[in-house]
């Protein structure tokens, strides 16, 4: 989970960038079009992270069903 966040928090410094930067030169065109990219890039990271926190919770869900029956295994 937290290489992902650290890949979105730097999405968004670089968004931050972009963003700055085509503002300073507003009649550029290849300056709209790359911070385009880079907003489509940071919502695409967005949906990165919650598909990271779904995996996760999934791989807790099954650690957690598999643990009962190995305790029932070792008892048994």
């Amino acid at each position: 989970v937290r290489p992902t966040l650290r890949f979105v928090l730097g999405l968004h410094i670089v968004a931050l960038a972009a963003g700055v930067w085509k503002a300073e030169s507003l009649g550029d065109d290849r300056m709209a079009l790359a911070f385009g990219v880079l907003e489509t890039l940071l919502v695409l990271g967005y949906q990165l992270f919650a598909a990271i926190f779904v995996v996760d919770d999934m791989m807790l869900v099954r650690k957690a069903a598999s643990a009962p029956a190995k305790c029932r295994q070792s008892e048994g």
